[in-house]
């Protein structure tokens, strides 16, 4: 934990510092496979506005401080493959709740964060069948 605080501390002053050390503290605080929406961390931290937070957010991934995950969740509900970007997400991914294979859409992808790990997280995903 100490290691978190002092490796994400490092850039702090170049965007807003105290809504930097809010979205640090709940990340902090997470576990490993704690996952957040953008809409859960405005109502969290309360930030002046929601561009601020997203200035924030990426700043953050810049300095693998946090990880912005793109998941393509089942039309069945639930994640179903976790991907690093969205240029990784295939055009097709296979649905073990339906048994189908089907076209993935805006509307299958949700961007998520998640406390940094130097884990390869999207390298076992189910989608990659």
């Amino acid at each position: 934990m100490n290691m978190f605080w002092s490796k994400s501390k490092k850039r702090i002053e170049s965007i807003d510092p105290k809504l930097a050390t809010r979205v640090i503290n709940i990340f902090r605080k997470a576990a490993k496979d704690d996952y957040y929406t953008f809409s859960l961390l405005l109502d969290r931290v309360r930030p002046v506005s929601a561009e601020r937070l997203a200035i924030v957010l990426s700043e953050l991934v810049k300095q693998k401080t946090i990880d912005r995950v793109v998941r393509v969740n089942s039309r069945r509900g639930g994640g179903i493959g976790d991907y690093d970007s969205i240029a990784n997400v295939p055009l097709e991914v296979y649905d073990r709740r339906s048994d189908d294979t089907f076209e993935v859409t805006p509307s299958d992808i949700q961007i998520l964060f998640a406390p940094h790990t130097e884990d390869q997280r999207w390298e076992h995903t189910p989608a990659e069948h």
